[in-house]
C-alpha cells in the first residue's frame, strides 16, 4: 500500500492562476466590477435633460399650469404652422379678438427625449397674421416634436405635437382635460 502525497498528483502541482475552479469564481466579481464602473461613468456624463413645461410642485405631486393656454382660448388665438425644411417657418395666426400682433414670437420645436436637438426660432411678423423663420442649416430629420409658440412676452401659449412625415399643423390652445377650479 502507498501514500499517496499532494506532491504527487500533477493537478496539484499547477500555479494557483491555472486552476479552473479560482477563474470559475473569481470571474462574475470581476466581470461585475469593470460593468459597474462603466455604469456609474456613463450616469454622470450622460444626465437627463429637464422637462420645458409649466410645471408646479405641491407637495409630492407634479402638476402641469395651463394658464398661458387658457388665455389664448380666451383671446381666439389659434394657427397655422407650415416647416419647409431647410427653407423657411410659416406661421399664420387668426385672433378671435382686436388684440394687435406681437412684435414676435418664439416657435420651440422640443424632442422627445434629447435636449440638445431642441430648435428654437424667432418668428418676425410678415403682416395680416403671418409670421416667417428661416430653416436653421440643414441637418438631420426633423422627426417627432413637441410645438409651443409664444409671444416674446410669454403671456400666452399654443402648443401641439408633429409627428413623423408631417409638415403642416393646426395649433390650438389645449384644454386640461381636468380643469382645476380656482376660487
Amino acid at each position: 500500500m502507498t501514500i499517496h502525497s499532494l506532491h504527487d498528483d500533477p493537478e496539484a502541482r499547477k500555479p494557483w492562476y491555472k486552476h479552473f475552479w479560482l477563474w470559475f469564481v473569481l470571474t462574475p466579481p470581476i466581470v461585475s466590477v469593470f460593468v459597474g464602473t462603466s455604469l456609474v461613468y456613463t450616469a454622470f456624463t450622460h444626465t437627463d435633460s429637464l422637462v420645458i413645461d409649466d410645471r408646479i410642485d405641491v407637495g409630492r405631486a407634479t402638476h402641469q399650469k395651463h394658464e398661458r393656454e387658457r388665455l389664448a382660448g380666451e383671446l381666439g388665438i389659434a394657427g397655422d404652422l407650415v416647416l419647409e425644411e431647410g427653407h423657411r417657418v410659416l406661421l399664420q395666426l387668426e385672433y378671435g379678438s382686436a388684440d394687435a400682433e406681437p412684435d414676435g414670437l418664439w416657435l420651440r420645436l422640443i424632442h422627445p427625449t434629447l435636449e440638445t436637438r431642441d430648435l428654437e426660432l424667432d418668428l418676425q411678423p410678415a403682416g395680416g397674421g403671418r409670421y416667417l423663420a428661416k430653416w436653421p442649416t440643414a441637418g438631420e430629420p426633423l422627426g417627432r416634436r413637441y410645438i409651443q409658440v409664444e409671444p416674446k412676452d410669454r403671456s400666452w401659449r399654443l402648443v401641439g405635437e408633429l409627428r413623423w412625415g408631417e409638415d403642416e399643423m393646426r395649433l390650438e390652445p389645449r384644454t386640461p382635460i381636468f380643469a382645476t377650479r380656482t376660487s
